[in-house]
Protein backbone atom coordinates (compact mmCIF):
# COMPACT_ATOMS: atom_id res chain seq x y z
CA UNK A 1 0.00 0.00 0.00
CA UNK A 2 2.76 2.41 0.82
CA UNK A 3 4.23 1.73 -2.80
CA UNK A 4 1.04 2.67 -4.21
CA UNK A 5 0.75 5.82 -2.48
CA UNK A 6 4.17 6.57 -3.25
CA UNK A 7 3.56 6.19 -6.96
CA UNK A 8 0.17 8.29 -7.62
CA UNK A 9 1.23 11.61 -6.82
CA UNK A 10 4.53 10.71 -8.72
CA UNK A 11 2.22 9.74 -11.71
CA UNK A 12 0.05 13.16 -11.42
CA UNK A 13 3.08 14.66 -11.26
CA UNK A 14 4.35 13.35 -14.36
CA UNK A 15 1.17 14.18 -16.65
CA UNK A 16 0.30 17.46 -15.06
CA UNK A 17 3.65 19.41 -16.05
CA UNK A 18 2.33 20.57 -19.70
CA UNK A 19 1.64 24.41 -19.50
CA UNK A 20 1.01 27.10 -22.45
CA UNK A 21 3.28 29.89 -22.45
CA UNK A 22 2.70 32.83 -24.86
CA UNK A 23 5.63 34.17 -26.59
CA UNK A 24 6.75 37.56 -25.12
CA UNK A 25 9.93 38.15 -26.98
CA UNK A 26 10.34 40.66 -29.70
CA UNK A 27 9.76 39.57 -33.44
CA UNK A 28 11.87 40.53 -35.96
CA UNK A 29 11.05 41.81 -38.94
CA UNK A 30 10.63 39.66 -42.21
CA UNK A 31 13.73 39.84 -44.31
CA UNK A 32 13.86 39.15 -48.18
CA UNK A 33 15.26 35.91 -48.65
CA UNK A 34 17.55 35.55 -51.91
CA UNK A 35 19.18 32.33 -53.05
CA UNK A 36 20.79 31.11 -56.58
CA UNK A 37 23.33 28.67 -57.14
CA UNK A 38 25.07 29.54 -60.38
CA UNK A 39 26.58 26.62 -62.47
CA UNK A 40 29.47 27.48 -64.77
CA UNK A 41 28.89 26.71 -68.50
CA UNK A 42 25.27 26.74 -68.42
CA UNK A 43 23.49 30.27 -69.81
CA UNK A 44 20.82 30.43 -67.58
CA UNK A 45 20.65 30.25 -63.51
CA UNK A 46 17.77 29.95 -61.33
CA UNK A 47 16.78 32.71 -58.34
CA UNK A 48 14.45 32.37 -55.70
CA UNK A 49 13.06 35.10 -53.32
CA UNK A 50 11.11 34.27 -50.17
CA UNK A 51 10.12 36.21 -47.05
CA UNK A 52 11.75 35.29 -43.63
CA UNK A 53 9.62 34.12 -41.17
CA UNK A 54 10.15 34.00 -37.50
CA UNK A 55 8.70 30.60 -35.67
CA UNK A 56 6.47 31.79 -33.51
CA UNK A 57 5.05 34.78 -35.18
CA UNK A 58 1.44 34.43 -36.18
CA UNK A 59 1.45 35.76 -39.52
CA UNK A 60 2.52 33.80 -42.63
CA UNK A 61 4.98 34.11 -45.09
CA UNK A 62 4.26 36.05 -48.61
CA UNK A 63 5.53 35.76 -51.77
CA UNK A 64 8.02 38.43 -53.22
CA UNK A 65 5.98 41.04 -55.89
CA UNK A 66 7.38 42.82 -58.61
CA UNK A 67 11.09 42.66 -57.40
CA UNK A 68 13.52 44.70 -59.48
CA UNK A 69 16.41 42.65 -60.16
CA UNK A 70 19.98 43.03 -61.55
CA UNK A 71 22.50 40.37 -62.29
CA UNK A 72 25.98 41.37 -63.35
CA UNK A 73 28.81 39.19 -64.38
CA UNK A 74 32.39 40.74 -64.04
CA UNK A 75 30.48 44.90 -63.67
CA UNK A 76 28.77 44.13 -66.99
CA UNK A 77 24.91 43.46 -66.83
CA UNK A 78 23.98 40.13 -67.79
CA UNK A 79 21.02 39.14 -70.16
CA UNK A 80 17.50 38.57 -70.22
CA UNK A 81 15.38 37.81 -66.79
CA UNK A 82 12.36 35.59 -67.22
CA UNK A 83 9.54 35.06 -64.26
CA UNK A 84 8.90 31.69 -63.80
CA UNK A 85 6.18 31.08 -61.61
CA UNK A 86 5.26 32.92 -57.96
CA UNK A 87 3.22 30.88 -55.11
CA UNK A 88 2.46 32.37 -52.13
CA UNK A 89 5.80 31.40 -50.10
CA UNK A 90 8.12 32.09 -52.66
CA UNK A 91 8.92 33.76 -56.91
CA UNK A 92 10.94 32.30 -59.15
CA UNK A 93 13.38 34.15 -61.83
CA UNK A 94 14.91 32.69 -65.05
CA UNK A 95 18.00 35.22 -65.90
CA UNK A 96 20.94 35.03 -68.65
CA UNK A 97 24.14 34.70 -66.97
CA UNK A 98 26.94 32.58 -68.97
CA UNK A 99 29.62 32.13 -66.31
CA UNK A 100 33.42 31.09 -66.62
CA UNK A 101 35.95 30.86 -64.44
CA UNK A 102 37.68 33.09 -62.31
CA UNK A 103 34.04 35.64 -63.30
CA UNK A 104 32.50 37.58 -60.68
CA UNK A 105 28.86 37.47 -60.62
CA UNK A 106 26.84 39.95 -58.48
CA UNK A 107 22.86 40.11 -58.01
CA UNK A 108 20.87 42.57 -56.49
CA UNK A 109 17.11 42.56 -55.51
CA UNK A 110 15.13 45.38 -54.97
CA UNK A 111 11.07 45.72 -53.90
CA UNK A 112 9.35 48.53 -52.15
CA UNK A 113 8.91 46.44 -49.09
CA UNK A 114 12.05 45.12 -48.50
CA UNK A 115 14.24 47.65 -50.02
CA UNK A 116 17.95 46.42 -51.73
CA UNK A 117 19.65 43.35 -50.55
CA UNK A 118 23.04 41.52 -53.02
CA UNK A 119 25.06 38.85 -52.88
CA UNK A 120 28.04 38.45 -54.66
CA UNK A 121 30.74 35.49 -55.27
CA UNK A 122 33.40 34.23 -57.58
CA UNK A 123 33.48 30.71 -60.11
CA UNK A 124 36.23 28.32 -58.75
CA UNK A 125 38.26 26.90 -61.22
CA UNK A 126 36.87 23.13 -62.53
CA UNK A 127 38.51 20.02 -60.81
CA UNK A 128 40.67 17.81 -62.20
CA UNK A 129 39.89 14.39 -62.73
CA UNK A 130 43.09 12.15 -63.51
CA UNK A 131 41.18 8.98 -64.41
CA UNK A 132 37.77 6.98 -63.23
CA UNK A 133 38.35 3.08 -61.99
CA UNK A 134 35.52 0.94 -61.66
CA UNK A 135 35.29 -2.71 -59.91
CA UNK A 136 31.92 -4.86 -60.30
CA UNK A 137 31.33 -6.71 -56.85
CA UNK A 138 28.41 -8.61 -55.44
CA UNK A 139 28.12 -9.01 -52.34
CA UNK A 140 28.22 -12.53 -50.33
CA UNK A 141 25.25 -12.48 -48.00
CA UNK A 142 22.25 -10.72 -49.86
CA UNK A 143 24.08 -11.41 -53.87
CA UNK A 144 23.48 -7.91 -55.26
CA UNK A 145 25.97 -6.52 -57.72
CA UNK A 146 27.61 -3.42 -56.94
CA UNK A 147 30.02 -1.07 -58.64
CA UNK A 148 32.58 0.37 -56.49
CA UNK A 149 33.89 3.74 -58.66
CA UNK A 150 37.80 4.96 -57.85
CA UNK A 151 37.89 8.60 -58.79
CA UNK A 152 41.02 10.43 -58.71
CA UNK A 153 41.55 13.68 -58.33
CA UNK A 154 44.75 16.50 -58.50
CA UNK A 155 43.64 19.44 -55.82
CA UNK A 156 45.03 22.85 -56.36
CA UNK A 157 48.16 23.55 -54.29
CA UNK A 158 47.96 26.29 -51.61
CA UNK A 159 44.18 27.32 -51.51
CA UNK A 160 41.55 25.59 -49.78
CA UNK A 161 39.20 23.82 -51.98
CA UNK A 162 35.60 22.20 -51.75
CA UNK A 163 33.94 19.80 -53.98
CA UNK A 164 30.79 17.95 -54.15
CA UNK A 165 29.91 14.61 -56.03
CA UNK A 166 26.70 13.57 -57.93
CA UNK A 167 26.54 10.13 -59.85
CA UNK A 168 23.81 9.40 -62.10
CA UNK A 169 22.67 6.34 -64.11
CA UNK A 170 21.18 6.43 -67.32
CA UNK A 171 19.08 4.07 -69.08
CA UNK A 172 19.05 3.81 -72.81
CA UNK A 173 14.98 2.16 -73.71
CA UNK A 174 13.77 1.35 -76.87
CA UNK A 175 17.22 1.85 -78.72
CA UNK A 176 17.05 2.20 -82.24
CA UNK A 177 13.60 2.43 -82.42
CA UNK A 178 10.93 5.72 -82.58
CA UNK A 179 10.34 5.57 -79.16
CA UNK A 180 14.07 5.50 -77.83
CA UNK A 181 14.40 7.83 -74.38
CA UNK A 182 16.94 8.07 -71.37
CA UNK A 183 15.77 7.20 -68.25
CA UNK A 184 18.03 9.20 -65.44
CA UNK A 185 18.20 7.11 -62.14
CA UNK A 186 19.74 10.14 -59.96
CA UNK A 187 19.87 7.00 -57.45
CA UNK A 188 22.69 6.63 -54.27
CA UNK A 189 25.47 5.74 -53.64
CA UNK A 190 27.37 4.16 -50.17
CA UNK A 191 31.13 5.98 -49.75
CA UNK A 192 33.75 4.69 -48.09
CA UNK A 193 35.92 7.82 -48.18
CA UNK A 194 37.20 9.19 -44.47
CA UNK A 195 36.75 12.62 -46.06
CA UNK A 196 32.79 12.29 -46.72
CA UNK A 197 32.72 10.12 -43.19
CA UNK A 198 33.56 12.86 -41.42
CA UNK A 199 30.39 14.95 -42.71
CA UNK A 200 27.70 12.37 -42.61
CA UNK A 201 27.58 8.42 -41.69
CA UNK A 202 24.95 6.31 -43.27
CA UNK A 203 23.41 5.62 -47.04
CA UNK A 204 22.17 8.66 -49.52
CA UNK A 205 18.91 7.30 -50.24
CA UNK A 206 16.41 10.48 -51.16
CA UNK A 207 18.01 12.70 -53.88
CA UNK A 208 17.34 15.94 -52.00
CA UNK A 209 19.90 15.06 -49.73
CA UNK A 210 22.65 15.11 -51.81
CA UNK A 211 24.23 17.86 -50.58
CA UNK A 212 25.34 15.57 -47.72
CA UNK A 213 27.68 14.97 -50.60
CA UNK A 214 30.09 17.74 -50.11
CA UNK A 215 33.51 17.15 -48.93
CA UNK A 216 36.99 19.86 -48.41
CA UNK A 217 40.51 19.36 -49.22
CA UNK A 218 41.85 19.77 -45.89
CA UNK A 219 43.47 16.09 -46.31
CA UNK A 220 45.00 16.39 -49.50
CA UNK A 221 45.40 19.88 -50.09
CA UNK A 222 47.64 20.01 -53.49
CA UNK A 223 48.11 16.41 -53.77
CA UNK A 224 46.35 13.69 -55.70
CA UNK A 225 43.03 11.73 -54.32
CA UNK A 226 41.15 9.19 -54.88
CA UNK A 227 37.75 9.19 -54.00
CA UNK A 228 36.39 6.12 -53.14
CA UNK A 229 32.62 5.02 -53.25
CA UNK A 230 30.06 2.16 -54.52
CA UNK A 231 26.66 1.46 -55.65
CA UNK A 232 23.98 -0.71 -56.43
CA UNK A 233 24.43 -2.20 -59.99
CA UNK A 234 21.14 -3.19 -61.40
CA UNK A 235 21.55 -4.23 -65.63
CA UNK A 236 18.03 -4.16 -67.47
CA UNK A 237 19.44 -5.53 -70.64
CA UNK A 238 19.33 -2.33 -72.05
CA UNK A 239 22.04 0.17 -72.94
CA UNK A 240 23.20 2.09 -70.15
CA UNK A 241 26.00 4.45 -68.55
CA UNK A 242 27.13 6.44 -65.84
CA UNK A 243 27.86 9.93 -65.65
CA UNK A 244 30.26 11.24 -62.53
CA UNK A 245 29.84 15.05 -62.15
CA UNK A 246 32.50 16.30 -59.68
CA UNK A 247 31.91 19.71 -58.89
CA UNK A 248 34.21 22.68 -57.41
CA UNK A 249 32.48 24.77 -55.49
CA UNK A 250 33.38 28.12 -53.73
CA UNK A 251 33.23 29.24 -50.24
CA UNK A 252 30.20 31.05 -49.82
CA UNK A 253 28.41 27.71 -51.68
CA UNK A 254 30.26 25.56 -49.78
CA UNK A 255 29.44 26.87 -46.47
CA UNK A 256 26.01 27.71 -47.14
CA UNK A 257 25.51 24.01 -48.17
CA UNK A 258 27.24 22.58 -45.22
CA UNK A 259 25.52 24.64 -42.27
CA UNK A 260 22.19 23.39 -44.47
CA UNK A 261 23.37 20.08 -44.15
CA UNK A 262 24.60 20.36 -40.45
CA UNK A 263 20.27 22.04 -39.60
CA UNK A 264 18.89 18.55 -41.17
CA UNK A 265 21.20 16.52 -39.13
CA UNK A 266 21.22 18.76 -35.86
CA UNK A 267 18.75 16.93 -32.91
CA UNK A 268 15.89 18.55 -31.55
CA UNK A 269 17.07 20.03 -28.16
CA UNK A 270 20.27 20.28 -29.79
CA UNK A 271 21.16 24.33 -30.09
CA UNK A 272 20.38 25.96 -33.40
CA UNK A 273 22.10 26.06 -36.71
CA UNK A 274 22.72 29.21 -37.72
CA UNK A 275 22.87 28.91 -41.74
CA UNK A 276 25.45 30.44 -43.32
CA UNK A 277 24.73 33.37 -45.63
CA UNK A 278 26.49 35.70 -48.17
CA UNK A 279 23.75 38.33 -48.71
CA UNK A 280 24.02 41.90 -47.96
CA UNK A 281 21.03 42.94 -44.99
CA UNK A 282 19.56 39.66 -45.21
CA UNK A 283 19.64 36.24 -45.68
CA UNK A 284 20.29 33.60 -48.48
CA UNK A 285 23.40 32.74 -50.91
CA UNK A 286 24.99 33.40 -53.94
CA UNK A 287 27.04 30.74 -54.94
CA UNK A 288 28.86 29.26 -58.38
CA UNK A 289 29.80 26.10 -58.92
CA UNK A 290 32.40 24.42 -61.34
CA UNK A 291 31.35 20.96 -62.89
CA UNK A 292 33.82 18.24 -64.65
CA UNK A 293 31.51 15.46 -66.19
CA UNK A 294 32.89 11.49 -66.58
CA UNK A 295 30.89 8.94 -68.58
CA UNK A 296 31.45 5.41 -68.12
CA UNK A 297 29.47 2.99 -70.46
CA UNK A 298 28.28 -0.03 -69.12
Amino acid sequence: MKKLAYWIPLFVLLTDCEEIVDFTGKVPASKMVLTTIIECGKDTSTLVLSESWFIFSNESPEGIWEPSIRVEVDGKKSGDIFHEFSSVRQSRYQYEAAVRSGNKIRVEVETEEFGRVSGEDVAPDPPRILSVDTIRFTDTDSGIPYMRTLIKIKDNKDQADYYRLHITRHYVRNKGTAQEYTDIQKGFFIHQDVTMSALFSGQVQDEEKNLLRIFPDDLFNGKEYTVNVYFPLFITGESSYMVIELQALSEPLYRYLRSLEASWSSDTFAEPVKLYSNIEGSYGVVGVCNTTRWVIPF
